[in-house]
Order: structure tokens, then C-alpha cells, then sequence
């Protein structure tokens, strides 16, 4: 696989999974499957962002790689938050 491509596999491999973070609620999902989802969207999106932005330093501007960086880091966010309101959730 081409580098150039990770970036968009992450995003569009990341995104399912949010909204199914989302969507699904806490009895359909066990507990440990919603934390290690979100965990694993969280760096999906934020190596997505990562590398897109090398790839915009590299090569120059195009507006895929913008809207990769810019959609990478929000979802990156949101796997995060997401992660941490479960983490607070079980009283640790």
C-alpha cells in the first residue's frame, strides 16, 4: 500500500467506528469493546492528521489532505472524549 493512501483508509476506517461509538448504546457494547473502539479511533484519526500534514509540508497544498488533517484531528478529539466520559464512567 502506498503511503499516500493511509491517511484516507484511516479516516474512512475511523469514521464507522464513531458513529457506532455514537450511536450504539452502553448495553448493545460491552464496556471494554466501547473503550478499546475508542482508543483505537483515537490513533487511527490522529495518524491520519499526523501524516497528512507531513504530507501537505512535503508535497504541498491539496485540499484532500486539508480536509483529512482538519477531519482527522476533530475525530481524534471526539475518540478521545468519548474514551474519557467512559474511563470516568467505571469510578476509577
Amino acid at each position: 500500500m502506498k503511503k499516500n493512501k493511509f491517511p484516507l483508509l484511516a479516516v474512512l476506517v475511523s469514521l464507522p467506528l464513531l458513529i457506532a461509538l455514537m450511536m450504539l448504546e452502553e448495553h448493545v457494547l460491552p464496556l471494554m469493546t466501547r473503550l478499546f473502539m475508542s482508543e483505537f479511533g483515537a490513533f487511527m484519526s490522529g495518524f491520519a492528521a499526523f501524516f497528512s500534514l507531513r504530507s501537505i509540508q512535503k508535497n504541498g497544498f491539496r485540499l484532500l489532505d486539508l480536509a483529512i488533517v482538519v477531519l482527522g484531528s476533530l475525530m481524534a478529539i471526539k475518540f478521545a472524549i468519548l474514551g474519557y466520559q467512559l474511563w470516568r464512567g467505571l469510578g476509577i
